[in-house]
């Protein structure tokens, strides 16, 4: 904050003092010059950690050799303000579904998302450390929609800002069937998301003793196996990647 002070001379010519002070401790001071009836403002500030109603004093005076004069001293009440903004944390699904009860931690401070994926702080003007776990509810961190890959990160709040960090989504086999012709066993399904999207282009590995074998999923998330294998039980196979969670299947 700034206090502007306005002096005049009323004595001989001297070198005046103004001072600041709070609580105890002087906060700033000017040193300057003044002739006899002559008038100026001098500019004193200040720094005040919190919010709230305080009273300062402001002591002038004149130097006589080393020593500090005060001729005047007055009291002034300020009111100091810090602006508090809102920092909101979405917390999604990487296709964009809310995720509801996941803790957001901003310093320390940890609330739990609403059925919109939201999680709200207001806060004053400074750096934050706002904070996702890891792995949560079956599902580990992917990134923030900015690219931020680290599930704990810094925000300078000095405006309303928003944030939203995304975990991978859940994935499953569906209509698995599989046929036996002679020594040939013919393996189909799909593999969908948990909000039952079809995921397409990802490698799916069918597992038996001994041996593997790969394909990739359609544009409808089918997928087809024709393998010759000699030995049950097999396994259906999607590794977690960058967006999704893994899954098996048993047959």
């Amino acid at each position: 904050f700034t206090v502007m002070v306005t002096i005049r001379n009323l004595g001989a010519n001297d070198t005046i003092f103004v001072e600041l002070w709070y609580d105890g401790t002087k906060l700033d001071e000017e040193l300057f010059s003044l002739a006899t009836d002559e008038q100026t403002t001098v500019q004193l500030q200040g720094s005040i950690p919190s919010p709230g109603t305080y009273t300062l004093t402001i002591k002038a005076g004149h130097l006589v050799g080393t020593n500090r004069v005060v001729d005047d001293s007055r009291e002034s009440t300020i009111q100091v303000v810090v602006p508090t903004y809102v920092l909101s944390v979405y917390v999604k699904d990487t296709e964009d579904y809310p995720l509801q009860g996941y803790p957001v931690a901003v310093d320390g401070n940890t609330k739990s998302t609403d059925a919109s994926g939201l999680a709200q702080f207001e806060l004053p003007e400074g750096s934050y450390t706002v904070s996702l776990e890891s792995s949560y509810a079956g599902r580990n961190f992917a990134r923030w929609s900015d690219g931020v890959t680290s599930p704990s990160r810094t925000v300078v709040l000095d405006s309303d800002k928003e944030l939203t960090g995304l975990y991978k989504t859940i994935t499953r086999f569906v209509d698995v069937r599989v046929r036996r012709i002679f020594i040939w066993y013919i393996v189909t399904g799909y593999l969908k998301s948990e909000h039952d999207n079809p995921l397409a282009d990802k490698v799916v590995i069918l597992r038996c003793v001994g041996r593997s074998f790969t394909t990739t999923t359609r544009s409808d998330g089918g997928f087809t196996f024709v393998v010759y294998v000699w030995y049950r039980p097999l396994e259906l196979i999607f590794e977690e990647d960058s967006d999704y969670m893994g899954t098996t299947y048993g047959l």
